[in-house]
């Protein structure tokens, strides 16, 4: 394969951000501007989520869960992306602020990180699976969790839209940063083409993360509008993100035997407990030094005793299906060695057989006596 077709997708990505921002130079602030910024950003990022579900169909095991995961993730995205066109050009409507849309850009990420978590690039099994699932729940809830405490009493209980955005932008800046930690470690150690997968997707979204934030400067500031220079780097780390995706269904990507030294799963159960134990801390801080009123901190204290009840049911699945699967490899261990011990005992006996020769005139005998 030629370089420029190997690299293709990555060259459309350039073509495509080059073009929207000489567009968004030479265009009006207005309607056409806007519609071009909405639905150009929605096909790209329909584009990737569909692209992600085709190679799910076509994979296997861990793959396809990944690709599954990852298009499930995107599609949040467009869902959120969908609503912004709708307000902006088919109702003519400025976006509201705080919008309750806004928790489906938040949850889109959480997908992604549980699809990286799994690292397809390694072969796995079944029982891993109902560990990753549970894996992915937890991680689900806790954001959730963490959206509500935070993001939750600014945009319902006592609404505040400078609070709101600005402890959404923050609390939406670590869920990046988190994303963009986790690519960079599964990509350590992966076999060439899921590492190429990983660190392209861990560069795209740290320059979207960088860039989100400038978004939300303007915003603040007053100097953004849907289809300004603003949003010139947003399309060039998604044409990233979707050049990738695209690349990848042909690349080859291998999958890797596991080594015995696998510190992710313990590291995973950690973090599990590390987010349980963060909920008394966070209900602690609620109770003591939260300067809310007092409906914002009744509501976060509820938050945080409704979490400690959802994730501590998680981690005892978890705990338990780990048990399980202990236990049925301690009983193959043990059927192994009673097989072999049995297999020891008959070769031993049948190799301590006595031999006893008789002899008589004209006839040589030898006869067996076990």
């Amino acid at each position: 394969m030629s370089l420029f077709r190997r690299n293709r997708w990555f060259v459309l990505a350039g073509v495509v951000t080059l073009a929207f921002t000489v567009v968004s130079l030479m265009m009006p602030r207005g309607p056409a501007l806007t519609a071009i910024i909405d639905f150009g950003y929605l096909l790209i990022a329909l584009t990737i989520a569909v692209t992600m579900l085709l190679n799910a169909w076509s994979a296997q095991g861990a793959a396809r869960r990944f690709w599954a995961l990852m298009g499930f993730g995107y599609l949040l995205w467009a869902f959120n992306q969908a609503g912004w066109a709708y307000y902006e050009v088919l109702s003519r409507k400025t976006v509201p602020d705080p919008w309750s849309m806004d928790i489906f850009l938040f949850l889109h990420l959480v997908p992604m990180i549980a699809a990286v978590g799994l690292r397809p690039h390694r072969s796995e099994g079944e029982p891993k699976f109902r560990v990753g699932t549970l894996d992915f729940l937890l991680l689900m809830v806790w954001w959730i969790f963490l959206y509500a405490f935070v993001v939750f009493p600014s945009q319902y209980v006592s609404v505040n839209v400078p609070v709101y955005d600005r402890n959404f932008g923050a609390l939406y800046l670590v869920e990046s940063g988190v994303l963009v930690l986790v690519l960079g470690g599964v990509a350590r150690g992966a076999p060439r083409g899921w590492k190429e997968i990983y660190l392209n997707l861990m560069a795209a979204s740290a320059f979207y993360a960088i860039a989100s934030q400038a978004v939300n400067v303007a915003v603040t500031s007053g100097r953004y509008y849907s289809g300004c220079l603003y949003d010139a780097p947003l399309v060039g780390a998604v044409s990233w993100m979707a050049a990738t995706i695209l690349s990848a269904r042909e690349w080859r990507l291998e999958v890797a035997q596991p080594n015995g030294d696998d510190t992710w799963s313990m590291m995973s159960l950690r973090l599990s407990m590390l987010a349980i134990l963060s909920l008394p801390v966070l209900g602690l801080w609620a109770f003591l030094w939260d300067t809310s009123p007092p409906t914002t901190r009744m509501f976060r204290m509820f938050t945080v005793l409704t979490a400690m009840l959802v994730l501590g049911v998680f981690v005892f699945m978890r705990q338990y299906l780990q048990d399980q699967a202990l236990i049925h490899l301690l009983e193959d261990s043990r059927r192994s060695f009673e097989n072999e011990q049995r297999f020891r005992a008959i070769w031993y006996s049948e190799k301590s057989w006595p031999l006893s020769v008789s002899w008589s005139p004209g006839l040589r005998m030898r006869s067996i006596i076990p």
